[in-house]
Order: structure tokens, then C-alpha cells, then sequence
């Protein structure tokens, strides 16, 4: 079994130490940064894997049987290999569950100094994008208190349509339109929608009292002839 294989079958317990024994902590990271290159993309996209990849670098941080010692190890190289400016990117990916991803990744790991890229994503979707700017909003909750207040203050002042679906779906009010919306997408291959799309999406969501969704070619259909 190479550096792949142990990456890409890697069952989320935690048990990595041995994995780190056999190899470099370099080769595995840049194994990693390239699984996670050629999952994320509209031709050859694997969201199972591409998680597998992320999770594989987050569990080693936050929960594996790596010493201290080890794992501070491994956040030096991570540095060195600059690999939170990398994944950054995966932040604007043209996939929900991409992003989705990355966002957890980012927020789960706790190294205060990264909510520098949670904040900038979240001006960037802000008003664009409901779901990712809620996810967004939780990390940057959990990482910078202070900067929490000032973005959700600014949701709070701006009530469109989008921003009030982020407080309603940080606030976990509403959260079968996000199950809604992640199903359309992952079960059609859809790419992440616009802003206004979002708006139908939210318009239709409101107006229909079907709540099952589970014919999503239909639902989606619905959405985008939705006026």
C-alpha cells in the first residue's frame, strides 16, 4: 500500500500513527494537496474522495494518536508547504460540498490565525450565498468572537432575502432548505448556484408546502422557472 492508498482508505478512527511511521510527513501532505487538486474539479469531480483527503489532514491535527509533539510536527510542515493558502482556494470552488468541506476543515482545526480566510470568504459570499456565508459565520463564531459580532450584526442590518436565510440557517430554523439544496446539487452534479438563484430557490421554498424533495430534477426544474 502506497502514500495514496493509506490516505484514500482511511476510515475517520483516528489511527494514523503508523501511517506517519512509514512516511514522510511531506510526502504524505503533498499527496494529499494533490488528491484534493484532482478531486475538486468539474471533470474529474469526487466529493468522497476529496473529504476523505481534507479529513485525513484534520483528524491528524485535531483527534489522532500522533503525539503532541508529532502533530505540532506536522502543523510546522503544513506551514512550510504553505497548505492553508492552498486550500483557501477550495473556499470559491464552483461545488457546494466543496466548499462545505473546506469551511469545516479550516474551522475544525482551530488555529486561530486561519480565520483570516473564513473572514474574506465570508465578505465575499456575503448576500450571494445563504449556506456557505451560515457555515462561515459558525467557524468564524468558534475561532474570533469579535469579528462574529461585527459580521452578524451586518446581516442583521442588511435583510435581504439571502442574508435572512443565514441567520435562519445558522440559527438551525430552517434546515431542510439546506438539505433541499445540497441534495439538487450533489444528485444532478450542479455546480453552486448564483445569487439569484439562490433567491428562487428560497422564493420557491417558500411558497411550495411540498417538504420531501425527493424528486430533485423536478424540485430544480421548479426553481429555475420559478418567478
Amino acid at each position: 500500500m502506497d502514500i495514496k492508498d493509506s490516505i484514500i482508505s482511511y476510515n475517520f478512527d483516528g489511527k494514523l500513527k503508523q501511517v506517519y511511521k512509514k512516511y514522510e510527513i511531506k510526502n504524505i501532505i503533498n499527496t494529499v494537496l494533490n488528491i484534493l487538486e484532482n478531486t475538486s474539479n468539474e471533470i474529474a469531480l469526487n466529493v468522497e474522495l476529496f473529504n476523505t483527503a481534507m479529513t485525513f489532514i484534520t483528524d491528524t491535527l485535531v483527534f489522532s494518536d500522533l503525539s503532541d509533539t508529532d502533530k505540532e510536527n506536522c502543523i510546522n510542515v503544513l506551514s512550510e508547504l504553505n497548505y492553508f493558502d492552498i486550500i483557501e482556494n477550495y473556499l470559491y470552488n464552483d461545488f457546494l460540498n466543496v466548499k462545505d468541506i473546506t469551511i469545516h476543515s479550516i474551522g475544525k482545526i482551530s488555529i486561530e490565525s486561519n480565520v483570516k480566510y473564513l473572514e474574506k470568504a465570508f465578505e465575499h459570499f456575503f448576500n450571494k450565498n445563504p449556506i456557505i456565508c451560515s457555515k462561515l459565520l459558525f467557524e468564524i463564531k468558534w475561532l474570533d468572537k469579535e469579528k462574529y459580532k461585527v459580521f452578524n450584526s451586518l446581516l442583521k442590518r442588511n435583510k435581504t432575502l439571502i442574508n435572512s436565510m443565514t441567520l435562519s440557517l445558522f440559527k438551525n430554523d430552517d434546515m431542510v432548505y439546506e438539505i433541499m439544496v445540497f441534495n439538487i446539487q450533489n444528485t444532478l452534479k450542479h455546480k453552486d448556484w448564483t445569487a439569484e438563484l439562490y433567491e428562487k430557490s428560497i422564493n420557491y421554498y417558500k411558497s411550495t408546502k411540498e417538504r420531501t424533495f425527493k424528486n430533485y430534477k423536478k424540485i430544480y426544474n421548479s426553481i429555475v422557472e420559478y418567478e
